[in-house]
């Protein structure tokens, strides 16, 4: 399976391994407020999740990457892509512990994963949302050149959805 470094992160894709850290890291408030509507996760649905993920890089190449710093082995996040919806459409996710916020590794680490889609397999659009309320969220998103494509219902009033065409990137001298 596919790692990806950059020059401060190293993602690897999620293993039963990352299950203890994936917990801590996705039950911290400021992570579940908006990635589990506030919800604290449970390590079974943590444990599926990770299946799922291994299920998705077979099938499609891609799935949720742990994230850690370069020369570090303690997970500070998650990032990658996941089924949302039905019927189900692959989304660009990402989450960084609390710790690790407005250092510019959010963008780093979900640029990565955009380019890795759009270079290494050939993908024509990468699409995300994240609930208007979360203003750095919808700001990364913006960075990245994703445009806005729509809204639909979420657990704090509007999720903003926004698509990045291969096009639109390779014509803006990429991330």
């Amino acid at each position: 399976m596919t790692v990806l470094e950059t020059a401060r992160l190293r993602m690897e894709p999620v293993g039963p391994g990352d299950l203890s850290s994936l917990v801590s890291h996705w039950r911290e408030p400021g992570v579940r407020r908006y990635l589990w509507d506030g919800d604290v996760v449970a390590e079974e649905q943590v444990r599926g999740m990770i299946a799922r993920s291994a299920e998705l890089f077979d099938v499609h190449a891609v799935g949720l990457w742990s994230v850690r710093e370069r020369h570090g082995p303690r997970l500070i996040g998650c990032a990658g892509f996941w089924h949302f919806h039905d019927p189900p459409e692959i989304e660009l996710v990402y989450s960084l512990s609390e710790a690790y916020w407005r250092r510019g590794l959010g963008r780093e680490c979900a640029g990565t994963l955009i380019r890795h889609v759009f270079e290494a397999l050939d993908w024509p659009v990468v699409q995300a949302s994240t609930d208007a309320p979360n203003e750095s969220s919808l700001a990364l998103l913006r960075a990245l050149g994703m445009q806005p494509s729509g809204q639909r219902p979420g657990a704090f009033g509007v999720i903003e959805t926004f698509t990045l065409t291969r096009e639109a990137w390779l014509s803006r001298g990429r991330l």
